[in-house]
């Protein structure tokens, strides 16, 4: 979490990052360049002509201003470390005082808090369950969209409290 000193830094940051992605934005098959409220950007590609080869200077750049890079479907994200999911749960548990975790994800950005979790719980109709191999520690619903989280939510009702 990005506190009162680490601001100014942060926004030099966002700056660099915005200033370097606008570079790309002729890059066949970028379709939109998007900033989410000053905070992380993502860019729509067309899958058929978009090769990420064009942008991986791009991503090695950023990787080194500690920013990740996930790609889901036609998106592709750019976000700091301090937004990953796993970074929020682990500050919730320490001010907290809570040691069990239960996450519940379905994508590629999903997978770091599913890592940090003491129960992860997968849901079946996500892009994470197409690139996991067969041994991980995950739990997968059987069911898909809705009723597979209802499915999950059943399993994580019969856990004890004191949990998130």
């Amino acid at each position: 979490v990005i506190g009162v000193e680490d601001s100014h830094n942060y926004n030099n940051i966002l700056k660099t990052l915005n200033d370097r992605i606008e570079e790309y934005k002729n890059i066949k098959g970028i379709k939109k360049i998007r900033k989410a409220d000053n905070i992380f950007a993502y860019i729509v590609v067309d899958n058929k002509i978009f090769d990420l080869k064009y942008i991986e200077l791009f991503i090695n750049k950023i990787k080194d201003l500690n920013w990740e890079t996930y790609i889901n479907g036609t998106k592709i994200y750019f976000l700091p470390q301090e937004l990953k999911k796993s970074t929020a749960i682990k500050y919730i548990c320490d001010k907290f005082g809570y040691k069990d975790t239960f996450g519940i994800g379905d994508s590629i950005m999903d997978k770091d808090m599913l890592d940090f979790c003491r129960s992860s719980y997968l849901l079946r109709h996500g892009d994470l369950v197409n690139s996991l191999s067969k041994e991980n520690k995950y739990i997968i619903s059987r069911e898909c969209g809705f009723r597979g989280s209802e499915e999950v939510l059943k399993c994580i009702m019969s856990y004890e409290e004191n949990t998130i």
